[in-house]
């Protein structure tokens, strides 16, 4: 709850989400610094999920990054969790 006098002397700004797409060269090198491949068109796909929300992002990338895990099992600890 603000207060009435602090209401009075603020502006309310609407700022939307980014577009997905924007996101889409930090969503790439995430991916690949854990050693998720994924195409371009996989990617545009999966941003196109989160409507350029920054949590959503990171939820379907971590999901992405868990989903290719436990598809490779042999595939080695991502990078975060060596260093942990």
């Amino acid at each position: 709850l603000v207060e009435p006098e602090i209401k009075d002397r603020s502006e309310k700004l609407e700022i939307p989400a980014a577009k997905p797409l924007l996101w889409r060269a930090r969503s790439k090198a995430i991916l690949q610094s854990e050693g998720v491949p994924c195409s371009d068109a996989m990617l545009d796909q999966l941003l196109a999920t989160t409507n350029g929300s920054i949590r959503d992002i990171l939820r379907a990338l971590e999901r992405a990054c868990i989903e290719y895990r436990v598809n490779n099992p042999s595939i080695s600890k991502p990078i975060a969790a060596q260093s942990a």
